[in-house]
């Protein structure tokens, strides 16, 4: 999965049609996780994460959640943006929340890291709602 996704990362960047940061964290450089975004079918972007568990709960991806999605407004010339989370991934919603995003819905479907189907929680954000949010 790991290699899969890498792969498509490097096509959507290269493709214009995406985008990733590592997240570092400067005192010791140590790597943290990563979030980013890509393109999808229906041309919004999709805004997904990783942070290792060791740096759960310290504002680490609320950080970059939000410096993701000012970099896609501001620079990449996103109109919308989305997201999903497992309805008990409390801070993962929490983090979409404070980003200004909206729940959108609800949708059962493949989770891979679980290996299974599950409901996810669908939030989505559009440009003009962030300006007045951000």
């Amino acid at each position: 999965m790991a290699e899969a996704w890498i792969e498509s990362v490097a096509t959507s960047f290269d493709g214009g049609t995406g985008f990733v940061f590592a997240l570092e964290r400067r005192c010791d450089h140590a790597f943290l996780g990563v979030v980013g975004m890509q393109r999808n079918d229906g041309g919004a972007y999709a805004l997904g994460y990783w942070l290792g568990r060791p740096y759960w709960n310290q504002g680490y991806m609320s950080e970059a959640a939000d410096y993701a999605v000012r970099y896609a407004f501001e620079h990449a010339g996103v109109d919308r943006i989305v997201a999903s989370a497992l309805p008990d991934n409390l801070a993962s919603m929490a983090i979409l929340k404070r980003l200004g995003m909206r729940e959108v819905g609800r949708e059962v479907v493949d989770v891979p890291a679980r290996r299974q189907r599950r409901e996810v929680v669908r939030f989505a954000l559009q440009r003009k709602d962030f300006e007045v949010h951000g």
